[in-house]
This record gives C-alpha cells, structure tokens and sequence, in this order.
C-alpha cells in the first residue's frame, strides 16, 4: 500500500471523509477537516473559533483577509467585527473557496510534501 511506503517519510498527512448525513455538504469534508485541524471544541465560542482558524490558516503562510473570510463563511462563523462583508452569490462564493482551499494547500505543500487521501 503506497500509505506504508511513505512510513519514517517526513510528510503531512491529509485524509477527507464523506458522511452519509452530510449528502447536501459537498464542503463537508473540507469543513471536517478544518475542525479537527484547528482544534475546535464543542463549547469553543465562535470568537475563539475564528482565533484558532486564524492561528490554522497562518500555519501555511500569509493568509490574505478575504480568504480568511471564506473560509470563517464556510465555517458558519461570524466576521463582522473582523473582516469586511463580501456580497457574492452563491457559485462565485464557491468557485472562490475552493480557490482558497487549494492555495491554502499550495502553500503547505511548500513547507514539506502532503499525502491526501479520502
């Protein structure tokens, strides 16, 4: 299995699960991993929330505030008080997510190679 051949590799490791009660989410997965990756708690209120996104999204490298916004959007959290509001609709939002998301991996992958796997 190509997953064991990676074993001692220094590599981050990105898996992405789909969940039959998240059929309408085709972010779902995104979402997921976003959560664990950034460390939310349940009880975490959405400022502390969006402060532990922030910390995650710099990981990579510099995060320009729109693509904090998105992602802050696709979380469900708000970003009046942080971030200015976007009017899009809904396809352009999407189309500039995901924009964000591979960026966001780009950059990553920069700093030290990425196994993705669903």
């Amino acid at each position: 299995m190509f997953e064991q051949g990676l074993e001692g590799e220094h590599h981050i490791r990105l898996h992405f699960f789909c969940s039959p009660h998240h059929q309408d989410s085709m972010f779902y997965p995104i979402i997921a991993r976003i959560e664990r990756a950034a460390g939310f708690a349940r009880r975490d209120p959405p400022e502390t929330r969006l402060d532990k996104l922030e910390t995650l999204l710099s990981r990579s490298g510099e995060s320009p505030p729109e693509e904090r916004a998105l992602f802050a959007d696709l979380m469900g959290l708000p970003t009046a008080e942080r971030y200015p509001s976007f009017n899009l609709d809904a396809q352009r939002k999407r189309e500039l997510t995901m924009t964000a998301f591979v960026r966001q991996l780009e950059m990553t992958a920069r700093q030290q190679p990425v196994f993705i796997a669903s």
